[in-house]
């Protein structure tokens, strides 16, 4: 003889092991991507903290949980850059809803240096990564207003406009400079440098092997634009 369940009854413990087993499902997914971030906190600060080192003065430390962290680095006298600071922003591991979301739109963790000149530049340069980010209206507002610069050593997948082409055309005849854009490749988001403190604002993609990479492109950029010695005058 066939017992007869109640179809409630039969549904309501049914929906309990779906419930149950999709908190499991967030509960594991919170404690492995909170796991990971932090280990990508210590392995990351690590690196920069001893490539930032010996340009700082002072250095302070600020992290965010599991999301990142921020290095504020008062610069030594020989460094080009001042008030410069190093953010690393993680993605949101912890949240299961951001990784079905990353199945349709890729994310990834960003790296962003800010960092004011010894000089106020007094000219406008943006250097886009097209295949890294989407230009949005406001980027395409800023760019109608600037003249393109000829950068034949960068790949074609870079937009480079400048207010000062023949000021910073030699930047980009640099082979240190293009190397190290080239080097990033995909990782290069966007490097800006304009008028306004912080002069330089520059993003990448965050991964282990690009990260001194980022830091030593940001202070070859302060290292152009530093105020230029006069030659001493020969005496008759």
């Amino acid at each position: 003889m066939f017992e007869f369940v109640d179809p409630v009854e039969l549904f309501g413990t049914i929906g309990l092991f779906v419930t149950v087993g999709i908190m499991a499902i967030f509960v594991g997914v919170y404690v492995w991507g909170t796991k990971y971030n932090k280990m990508l906190i210590r392995r990351f600060g690590s690196i920069l903290k001893t490539e930032l080192g010996p340009r700082c003065e002072k250095a302070k430390e600020q992290i965010y949980k599991s999301s990142g962290f921020r290095i504020n680095c008062v610069t030594k006298k020989n460094v080009p850059l001042k008030n410069w600071e190093v953010v690393l922003f993680l993605l949101n591991r912890e949240n299961l809803i951001h990784h079905l979301a990353s199945r349709f739109r890729p994310y990834h963790d960003m790296l962003l240096t800010t960092a004011s000149l010894l000089v106020k530049p007094q000219l406008q340069l943006e250097i886009i990564n097209t295949s890294s980010k989407t230009i949005m209206k406001e980027d395409e507002e800023v760019l109608k207003k600037l003249k393109e610069v000829s950068a034949s050593k960068l790949g074609d997948k870079f937009i480079v406009k400048s207010s000062e082409v023949e000021r910073v055309k030699e930047l980009f005849q640099d082979k240190e400079f293009t190397g190290m854009v080239n080097k990033l490749g995909d990782d290069f988001i966007r490097m800006s440098v304009t008028d306004a403190a912080p002069h330089l604002l520059f993003a990448s993609r965050a991964r282990e092997s690009s990260l001194i990479t980022h830091v030593r492109l940001a202070e070859h950029v302060g290292n152009y634009f530093k105020p230029k010695k006069r030659k001493p005058k020969i005496l008759e």
